[in-house]
């Protein structure tokens, strides 16, 4: 019922990493691993070699909401929920498959999606475009089209992070929140996706690290039984994996050691601990710990029961055949392209001018975003025959006479960096740029949408809702007409 990490560079490259992943397989009968770090081609070798190492067959899981990459570096590139969420419920299930079809493909079979967080605080800085939206109606909904959708091949959706994670202010990758609201409130907002997605028979849901002091006042649900085992299991009445968040999130391991950690997720309902910091100490835990508690001992029983009926349920053993990729790049860009939202003089969009400049900025974590776009931009000014200058995070104002220029904000979802970029220069960038005497200025995010709230006007805005490269190159080439 522990499922580490696997880094799947690591895993090609390192003969005593590799030793150690097998031994996990063949001696501590590990179910299974959370994928990192791979290609297509080497996270599917590495699937199946582990697979034909395991007496039983074996899970391979990853956080794959917008599409494999970046886990799996050369896979189809997907917007994010909040972007998919401005489609259609079809198109939303049709991504779940192509998804769920090229995580089948390399031997994936879990996908920790989708998010039934409802992003109903704009200053989330962990969920926010990982939502499909602000009410509970549209989030069920969409949840359970991208649920019906992986289901579908073969794979097993995990609708995450229960009891709700979408009124915090706080990372729990950093530290733990608390959120204080009524029992009412949870029925008639934060709980409506989870029933419903138990209702379309989601395989597995993932407990959030947050304290819902509407039921535990001192556990975080992953770690509470009032809220594993009596909400979900008893009230609820869901049958199918309950996973835990990472462990290796400061919102645990701040507040808990190894030891009580896995004690207490087991305790509380878990059925699988996924992530621990370190994965021997958290198997040693569980086995001593297990040897004087009949009640621990018995819940590891009860898990161990579930995953098997799960395994039975779900692809383990097969890797389905070639992936039309092109095909899918293709759909992915129709999806991004429907997603974008403008406001504001739209006419100005798009036009062949003479002379353009770009302003991006963002975060530490987006500068390969930036650096993408900034190859996306040049590209196709070059194609145009046109002519761009580029200001990258830039602190000098603008010093030559423009046609149009177009500030980019990069502020997407990062775990553990407990915010959404620095405010104070988005704001300050936004100052220069309608200030330069630029005859068009266009104002984008590539990320949270709620950004415009803390800036100045612009004459027109594009929200791409996502910062996954299918968004900005397609932003890049609707701003360059095409």
């Amino acid at each position: 019922m522990v499922m580490p990490a696997l880094s799947v560079a690591r895993y090609v490259s390192n003969d005593e990493y590799k030793k150690q992943v097998q031994s996990w397989v063949t001696k501590d009968n590990i179910g299974g691993f959370i994928i990192f770090d791979g290609t297509r081609e080497t996270v599917t070798a590495t699937t199946r070699e582990l697979q034909s190492l395991s007496e039983t067959p074996l899970f391979f899981s990853c956080d794959i909401e917008p599409g494999l990459t970046p886990r799996v570096a050369d896979a189809t590139s997907f917007p994010h929920a909040m972007a998919i969420g401005r489609t259609t419920l079809e198109l939303c299930e049709r991504v779940a498959e192509c998804i769920a079809d090229e995580a089948l493909a390399t031997g994936i079979n879990i996908n920790f999606a989708p998010v039934c967080d409802i992003n109903n605080n704009p200053k989330n800085p962990i969920i926010n475009t990982r939502s499909f939206g602000e009410t509970a109606e549209h989030v069920a909904r969409y949840s359970s089209a991208f649920i019906r959708g992986t289901q579908s091949r073969g794979a097993l959706a995990v609708a995450k992070h229960f009891p709700g994670h979408g009124d915090t202010e706080k990372d729990s990758h950093l530290e733990l929140p608390s959120l204080s609201i009524s029992r009412k409130r949870f029925d008639e907002l934060e709980l409506v996706p989870f029933i419903e997605s138990i209702t379309n028979n989601v395989g597995g849901i993932m407990a959030a690290h947050i304290i819902a002091t509407a039921f535990d006042e001192k556990y975080p649900a992953t770690l509470s039984r009032k809220v594993i085992t009596d909400l979900l299991r008893g009230e609820l009445d869901f049958s199918g994996l309950v996973f835990t968040d990472a462990l290796i999130m400061h919102a645990i391991t701040k507040n808990y050691s190894i030891r009580e950690a896995a004690k207490l997720a087991a305790l509380a309902g878990c059925d699988i601990l996924l992530m621990p910091e370190d994965v021997d100490a958290t198997l040693n835990a569980l086995f001593e710990e297990s040897q004087t508690n009949p009640e621990l001992k018995q819940c590891i029983e009860r898990a161990n029961d579930r995953i098997a009926r799960a395994k039975d349920s779900v692809t383990t053993n097969k890797v389905h055949s070639a992936i039309d990729i092109a095909s899918h790049v293709k759909f992915a860009e129709q999806i991004a392209s429907q997603a974008i939202r403008l406001t504001g003089n739209q006419s100005i969009v798009g036009k062949r001018y003479k002379n353009m400049a770009f302003v991006l900025v963002g975060a530490e974590k987006e500068e390969e975003n930036i650096k993408y776009a900034q190859y996306l931009i040049y590209t196709n000014a070059n194609e145009e025959k046109l002519r761009v200058k580029l200001y990258i995070n830039r602190q000098t104002p603008i010093d030559i006479e423009i046609d149009c220029l177009i500030l980019m904000i990069f502020n997407g979802v990062y775990s553990f960096q407990g915010d959404l970029g620095d405010k104070s220069i988005f704001f300050q960038q936004a100052e220069q740029c309608l200030a330069s005497g630029a005859a068009n200025v266009i104002g984008v995010s590539f990320g949270s949408p709620y950004i415009w709230n803390e800036l100045p006007s612009f004459p027109v805005t594009m929200d791409c809702f996502s910062n996954s490269c299918v968004s900005i190159r397609t932003a890049v080439e609707k701003l360059f007409g095409k």
